[in-house]
């Protein structure tokens, strides 16, 4: 039996250019917020076969967490994940 090989979603340009593409949507509306986060953030999404990241809304407190998503949905496509060279949703 053949191994399947995966490869997990990632940005083409590396993931400290992506960080910056995070960072470049987020700087703005985060100094809008007068919010301090005393614990983590958690964002849940999934990266259909399209390399856009879908993020799950009703997951965390939404007075938080749609301004931030509603700022990420411009994000740049991600190369999707691969399993046996076949895109594939990642969750």
């Amino acid at each position: 039996m053949r191994k399947k090989i995966i490869i997990n979603a990632r940005y083409p340009k590396g993931a400290d250019q992506f960080g910056e593409e995070i960072k470049d949507r987020l700087a703005p509306v985060l100094e809008k917020m007068n919010v301090s986060f005393n614990e983590p953030l958690e964002l849940q999404g999934k990266i259909p076969e399209d390399g856009r990241i879908i993020f799950d809304a009703s997951k965390g407190d939404s007075k938080n967490t749609s301004p931030l998503i509603s700022a990420l949905h411009s994000l740049p496509l991600l190369e999707p994940t691969r399993a046996a060279g076949k895109p594939r949703r990642k969750t």
